[in-house]
């Protein structure tokens, strides 16, 4: 069962966003500040266990960090119309840069594995702090150049 905590946006839990943030390399070396006006617009989730979090094909709307749990990262072949795992995401990985930057459908399914909790971050929010945010822009190429060069 999915449930929201975004209600739980005190000072505290916002700092501790902050601080989980800045220990992913995609957040490193993004100034303080435009890191915590980012984190502040994140909608904190918590999903049960064998939960979808995006489904493939849906519209991409929405940026995410793990903050815990593990999920499982999944792609239907047309062909055969099974799912197979591409790949397994923990703590501080993130999804949804890619098609958000290519404005496409979701290209994979993100199942939780066990109990996971997620920041989402809206469409519009990712796309403001990448393009008024150069080390948060040149930190998600990066990532994308290395996981197409994997």
């Amino acid at each position: 069962m999915t449930t929201s905590t975004s209600g739980l946006m005190t000072p505290q839990f916002l700092d501790r966003l902050v601080k989980a943030l800045q220990s992913s390399g995609l957040f490193a070396k993004v100034p303080t500040e435009a890191l915590r006006g980012f984190a502040s617009q994140a909608q904190v989730k918590k999903y049960g266990e064998n939960e979808t979090i995006v489904r493939q094909g849906d519209p991409s709307d929405a940026f995410y960090v793990l903050f815990g749990g593990h999920a499982s990262v999944s792609v239907m072949h047309e062909e055969t119309g099974i799912h197979a795992e591409i790949a397994r995401i923990g703590t501080m990985d993130c999804f949804g840069e890619m098609g958000l930057l290519l404005q496409k459908p979701r290209m994979a399914t993100v199942t939780t594995i066990d109990t996971v909790v997620a920041a989402r971050f809206a469409a519009k929010v990712f796309a403001s702090t990448f393009m008024h945010v150069p080390a948060f822009g040149l930190a998600v190429s990066q990532a994308l150049a290395h996981r197409l060069d994997d």
